[in-house]
């Protein structure tokens, strides 16, 4: 952390993540620092909706571990959660500012490519201003997994002037601002856009978006969220209390087939699986997912102990 420049900074905000100025704060005139002196002004004239991404409040999840282990599941539902619509390429530099993290429930930013190679780079955040500088080039993801979820406290952070992707919740967001974040794209960008309902997420190509579902998202992630309901139903998490918010990911491959992994289920981008219907594949993988293990079942005989 730069002190310097935290004070700095500091000075002109009411707040530990510097998303909201001071009343007295009406110009960047004077401001030397080019970072500063452009957030202020972005701030100022709320420029591009600045702040709809680039400023966040992230929430705990349970551990992929713990929750493969308490589910008994054959792969990890999602590593994951928490996107936050930037998208740097290698080598581009972003300055993130965090406020809440406790010291118990260490958070970390993973930069997660899926266009290329499917590498992934993480680096840990700290309360105030961190540093980040890309060796991989993908999407944005605030990785906060703990057994105490339940106890962990949500986190803030301001991607101070950061490049924007964006992507979609179904819990706050409408068709309209779909189409609104689908403006202006081309059909040759495979970069992946993010949607999320309340326990199912997708990580498809900018492409495939425009090409299969364009303007009514909601419906396309209302019937993913149906599947997810209708697995867990069947596993019994709602009757025996064993829900939990963690979500399954679905995403896009330029190799293979469809399969089940460690990450979540993928298919390749050119089976042409993101229709308004999820096909029959598709829910068999996903299905894969939520199967109890083998690895996970015990064999009893009489008399023994479990």
């Amino acid at each position: 952390m730069d002190f310097q420049k935290k004070d700095e900074y500091a000075q002109y905000f009411t707040d530990a993540i510097f998303s909201e100025l001071k009343p007295e704060v009406t110009s960047s005139e004077g401001i030397e620092d080019p970072t500063l002196k452009a957030l202020v002004d972005s701030l100022l004239t709320n420029a591009e909706g600045y702040g709809k991404f680039r400023i966040g409040e992230y929430e705990p999840y349970l551990s992929t571990e713990t929750l493969f282990d308490f589910l008994k599941s054959s792969n990890y539902y999602n590593n994951y959660e928490n996107p936050t619509g930037v998208y740097l390429k290698a080598g581009e530099t972003c300055l993130v500012a965090v406020d809440g993290i406790d010291t118990q429930y260490p958070a970390r930013l993973i930069i997660k490519n899926w266009v290329e190679d499917e590498s992934s780079s993480t680096y840990p955040l700290r309360n105030g201003l961190n540093y980040i500088t890309a060796s991989t080039e993908g999407n944005l993801f605030v990785s906060y997994y703990t057994d105490d979820w339940e106890k962990a406290p949500n986190i803030k952070a301001h991607f101070i002037n950061a490049p924007v992707q964006g992507y979609w919740d179904q819990a706050t967001m409408t068709n309209d601002d779909w189409v609104e974040l689908l403006k202006g794209r081309s059909t040759d960008d495979n970069s992946i856009l993010i949607t999320r309902s309340e326990h199912a997420q997708l990580a498809f190509p900018v492409s495939e978006w425009l090409k299969y579902c364009p303007t009514n998202v909601d419906s396309t992630m209302t019937l993913y969220q149906q599947v997810q309901w209708a697995q867990r139903n069947m596993l019994g998490l709602e009757k025996y209390g064993r829900q939990v918010k963690n979500r399954q990911l679905f995403f896009a491959t330029t190799y293979g087939f469809m399969a089940a992994v460690t990450e979540g289920s993928y298919c390749n981008v050119n089976s042409h699986l993101l229709h308004s219907t999820p096909r029959n594949g598709e829910l068999h993988i996903r299905g894969n997912i939520g199967s109890t293990c083998q690895g996970h079942v015990q064999r009893c005989i009489p008399g023994d102990t479990i």
